[in-house]
């Protein structure tokens, strides 16, 4: 069971959507990712690189995506959005 449970909060690369159940304490996804929908109170959400969306519940503590991300819509009461290279423009 413990297995189920660590394959659900640490996936691999290329995993087509993400979404972990509420009161995770951490959600570390792996490249590639075309969603990541985390349930409420989450610690902390860390998405690699690559994402295609990170939607996340309330009460987020913490947001941080890798680089190219395409969009970035966290939900209510975030105490920090840190993007990385969503401001660059080609």
């Amino acid at each position: 069971m413990s297995a189920v449970l660590h394959q659900l909060l640490y996936p691999g690369n290329n995993k087509s959507s993400s979404t972990p159940g509420n009161n995770e304490s951490c959600s570390t996804l792996g490249n590639n990712e075309s969603s990541s929908t985390p349930g409420n109170n989450e610690s902390c959400c860390t998405l690699g690189n690559n994402e295609s969306c990170c939607t996340l519940g309330n009460n987020e503590s913490c947001f941080t995506p890798g680089n190219n991300e395409s969009c970035s819509t966290p939900g209510n009461n975030e105490s920090s959005s840190t993007p990385a290279s969503l401001s660059r423009k080609q």
